[in-house]
């Protein structure tokens, strides 16, 4: 991996854990303290990342390789990190960088089709972000909490599959470099209590 992306803050977890959720909190918090911010996710909203998005994510009939899709991923991560208003550019211009879902969730959840060593070559030339907050929850929780929802399940949103997610993001974060504020949090504790939680390992840099 190339480096260490200061003020870059990732949140990771299982579709249903309330990264989206947080994140919104996070923002609201950042600007009530008139601290500059973008925010983003992965998939982008690059060419690459809407295809993933309205078509991968969503069309059940698309049929596409894995590991075709694992390189869909790639080429969208790469133009959303190097972009000219990606990642590194917006650290350029604001405080700091609040993003839903980075590598990790390649990790954790293509890994299941493709081989853990497959996934972590073609992505270790990212860097990494200095703060990761992994929103860890329960897989009966999560799908609880989609199927409240009642919108359309995207294809990664089963249940054994999640299980399998949950176990490959234990492996993805059993080593991060020196540098990496990492912070896992139970994300089946109330909204507030979760967020508490954010804002006590973030609090120094706010």
């Amino acid at each position: 991996m190339s480096g260490i992306l200061g003020n870059f803050i990732v949140f990771e977890g299982m579709d249903g854990s309330g990264t989206t959720t947080q994140i919104a909190r996070l923002c609201d918090f950042l600007a009530k303290r008139n601290r500059t911010f973008f925010k983003t996710a992965e998939p982008s909203d690059n060419i690459i990342g809407r295809f993933i998005r309205e078509r991968v994510l969503k069309d059940s009939m698309l049929s596409l390789d894995r590991e075709g899709i694992l390189h869909l991923y790639v080429a969208d991560r790469f133009e959303h990190v190097y972009g000219g208003n990606g990642v590194i550019a917006n650290l350029k211009r604001n405080d700091f960088v609040v993003q839903d879902r980075y590598f990790f969730s390649s990790l954790a959840y293509q890994s299941v089709d493709v081989p853990y060593d497959k996934v972590f070559e073609l992505n270790k030339s990212f860097p990494y972000p200095e703060f990761v907050f992994y929103l860890e929850c329960p897989v009966d929780i999560c799908m609880e909490r989609i199927s409240a929802r009642g919108l359309e399940k995207e294809i990664f949103e089963k249940e054994d599959f999640l299980r399998k997610v949950s176990a490959n993001y234990d492996k993805c974060f059993e080593r991060l470099p020196d540098g990496v504020r990492f912070c896992r949090i139970d994300s089946s504790k109330s909204r507030d209590e979760v967020f508490d939680e954010i804002v006590r390992a973030i609090g120094d840099r706010i």
